[in-house]
């Protein structure tokens, strides 16, 4: 099982249509191009993890909703982003962004962690988890 969450994003749509055409030029095998898109997930999944501590604050009329295999989709309507890049400190002071729709998706953490390690193995700098006792 992937995370294929990040594939739909203007990257993600790039690379598969880059790869895309690059197999049917037949100058990559389709099996070499799978294990790139693989990749980009895990990456994407990375990058957010490691080099995001910003914050942000919606405000919206929610339009619709739906949870299925613990992912939350949220349909807004008259959207306002307040983002704050440190992650810290007040609200107040952040970058206000608006639009009149937007699509918002949340997936639970434990579950990317283990769809992340079924995928490249356990993390070697991980913390043991604490014994529990009976």
């Amino acid at each position: 099982m992937s995370f294929q969450l990040y594939r739909q994003t203007m990257m993600g749509d790039c690379l598969v249509e880059a790869l895309e055409e690059m197999i049917e030029q037949e100058k990559l095998p389709a099996d070499l191009a799978q294990s790139i898109v693989t990749q980009f997930d895990q990456s994407m999944l990375e990058a957010l993890r490691s080099h995001v501590t910003g914050r942000a604050h919606i405000k919206a009329n929610l339009k619709h909703y739906r949870y299925f295999d613990n992912v939350w989709q949220f349909t807004l309507e008259k959207v306002t982003f307040r983002l704050s890049p440190s992650g810290g400190g007040s609200l107040n002071t952040a970058h206000e962004i608006s639009c009149d729709r937007a699509k918002v998706v949340c997936v639970d953490s434990k579950l990317v962690d283990e769809t992340i390690e079924a995928i490249s193995g356990p993390d070697p700098n991980a913390q043991p988890a604490p014994e529990q006792k009976p």
